[in-house]
């Protein structure tokens, strides 16, 4: 005989509980493989750790720049293969070395421990010094500490990068020596081409001296005086710290105090505003030929002896220069009796007024002459080297 089992309650209760059964069932196998998974030994992360160190190692050993890895008690802990070719050294010699005893107690003493205790604060120190390696001629490197920190973020290892720039350091040293070369042999140059130039402005003298006519001795005077101002650029060159430029306000005033001394100058004044203007000596020869030749046609020509006392302004050349934007902007003007009104600027035959347009446009310049009230005469000329030759 047969017994069948009555099944009690609804379809819908039964299917309720078939779920509530498998549920149970499926997280008795979580639980399950999560405790085989712990007493599972982590061999998966501990290969994953030892192949990333084999690839670091492979990358450090690669380089040619010294690594090292040094703990707070001044003990290596790491170290890559030019390290230890550097100090002629297994790695095996030096892992667990004191950093002094590869180094010696003055070196360690007097550099190494101070970096050391400084980047053990925090801090990175990077330095260049020539040392010697023990395994290695001595060289000149470029020595840098870095902080190696914990999860935690504390300071437990110092990693010190070393690099061979001795090459580069002898080529900077060649350069500059050849440099002082250089600057030395320019100077005498100027020095010499001065003193040339001093040489014909004694000659011109001595012409202008045994000169009976008045004519002729003003025109070996105003010869003299140009020379003088090529020659004062040089001076300035060979006096300058920086021998491409010459500090312009400086020579200005130089060259007009020249001036001032040479022609009748009383009862005139000078009115010198430069703002911070250096010109290279291929701007500052033309330039000072053009002011030359201004000052001196003003000295002459614009203050007659007999009305300097008689004005009721005081008779004052100005001189006025800036730079603005790459240009540089010189203005010579003064208060005196202006231009003839019939002079033709740009066909006149005075030697003086064709030098200054041949000037202005050696300095690819442009001139502006204003010869009504006084006379102004305005230069504008690129402040680049490259655009004035």
């Amino acid at each position: 005989m047969v017994w069948i089992e009555k099944e009690e309650g609804s379809p819908k209760d039964r299917q309720k509980i078939n779920e509530c059964r498998l549920e149970d069932k499926l997280n008795a196998n979580v639980q399950q493989n999560e405790r085989q998974d712990a007493r599972r030994p982590l061999s998966g992360i501990g290969e994953k750790v030892a192949a990333d160190r084999q690839r670091f190692d492979v990358l450090a050993n690669c380089s040619s720049d010294f690594m090292t890895l040094i703990n707070r008690e001044y003990v290596y802990e790491a170290a890559n293969a030019a390290y230890c070719r550097a100090h002629g050294k297994r790695l095996d010699e030096i892992l667990g070395a004191e950093v002094e005893s590869l180094w010696g107690s003055s070196v360690f003493n007097t550099i190494i421990r101070d970096c050391l205790d400084r980047c053990f604060n925090g801090e990175e120190v990077r330095y260049e010094a020539w040392f010697r390696f023990n395994g290695r001629p001595r060289g000149y490197y470029s020595v840098n500490y870095y902080p190696f920190k914990n999860k935690a973020g504390l300071v437990t290892h110092t990693a010190v990068v070393s690099r061979d720039i001795t090459p580069r350091k002898q080529m900077e040293e060649q350069i500059r020596a050849s440099l002082e070369e250089k600057e030395v042999l320019l100077r005498e140059i100027h020095h010499r081409v001065k003193n040339n130039l001093n040489v014909i402005i004694s000659l011109i003298d001595m012409q202008e001296r045994q000169s009976a006519d008045e004519e002729v001795s003003i025109a070996l005077t105003e010869l003299q005086e140009r020379v003088r101002a090529i020659a004062m650029v040089h001076e300035d060159l060979y006096h300058s710290e920086n021998l491409a430029r010459i500090d312009f306000r400086n020579y200005l005033g130089n060259l007009a105090a020249d001036l001032f001394t040479v022609f009748d100058s009383s009862g005139i004044s000078l009115n010198i505003t430069v703002a911070d203007v250096a010109l290279t000596a291929d701007a500052a020869i033309p330039v000072g030929l053009i002011v030359n030749e201004l000052i001196t046609n003003a000295l002459k020509h614009a203050f007659p002896k007999g009305n300097r006392q008689r004005r009721e302004n005081r008779s004052e050349i100005c001189i006025i220069c800036r730079q603005e934007d790459g240009v540089c902007l010189l203005t010579v003007q003064d208060n005196g009796l202006g231009l003839p009104t019939d002079l033709d600027w740009h066909a006149t035959g005075s030697l003086g007024l064709r030098m200054i347009r041949i000037l202005a446009q050696q300095l690819k310049g442009t001139l502006q002459v204003d010869g009504g009230d006084g006379t102004t005469i305005s230069i504008a000329f690129p402040a680049a080297p490259e655009s004035i030759r």
